[in-house]
């Protein structure tokens, strides 16, 4: 009778061949085929979702882009026609559309941007190409009101300016002009001691300047 193989020269073979089989043309060919691939995009989120949040009855969304640092959100008016101010006739031919963008609060954290895209008509009786306007939003105006009183509310607060930059995606120059913009919104300013205080004369006039020098 033969004798069995030793185990300590069996298992350095069979090592030795799993791993030729492991690394081998056919095995990663079927491994790659049959794993699916794993991406990096962020999940979208239901549209749905997004108009209950944003509360726009006025606008539903069309698209949307996950950004690293903010969220474009791009937003149509849900009326297909609008009347011409000139011959008051329903207008429903698009000829021209164009975005408009307005900063809004956030969602998930992540500073939003809404696209609006308002359209140009054309009126089939006189001609005339009136665009439509929005009820939700004042024309020329590049954030939300909401967002507006949220900053400047926080800020009035104590929150310092610069972490609602980065919080909102503003500039802190934007976010103290804000709290600045109506008056008894301007930040305290800082005092100095009488004591601390110096007195200088005009060098002209001799008119006494007080000030810290």
């Amino acid at each position: 009778m033969f004798a069995s193989p030793r185990a300590d020269i069996c298992e350095p073979l069979q090592l030795e061949a799993q791993s030729r089989f492991l690394t081998s043309t056919r095995f990663l060919a079927k491994f790659w085929i049959n794993t699916p691939i794993q991406t990096e995009e962020p999940l979208l989120m239901d549209f749905h979702g997004i108009e209950a949040l944003l509360g726009l009855p006025e606008f539903r969304v069309i698209n949307q882009v996950i950004r690293p640092d903010r969220l474009d959100l791009h937003l149509a008016r849900r009326d297909p026609s609008i009347v011409c101010p000139r011959c008051q006739t329903c207008c429903s031919r698009v000829k021209e559309s164009r975005p408009r963008c307005l900063r809004d609060l956030p969602i998930l954290a992540l500073p939003v941007l809404l696209w609006v895209h308002m359209r140009r008509f054309e009126c089939s009786e006189c001609h005339h190409r009136p665009w439509e306007t929005s009820e939700t939003f004042r024309a020329h105006t590049k954030w939300t009101e909401r967002l507006y009183h949220q900053v400047r509310a926080e800020f009035l607060g104590g929150c310092p300016g610069k972490k609602l930059a980065r919080r909102y995606g503003l500039s802190a120059r934007t976010v103290f002009r804000w709290a600045s913009a109506i008056p008894g919104g301007r930040p305290n300013p800082v005092t100095t001691p009488t004591s601390q205080l110096a007195f200088r004369k005009h060098p002209c006039d001799n008119t006494p300047l007080i000030g810290t020098f």
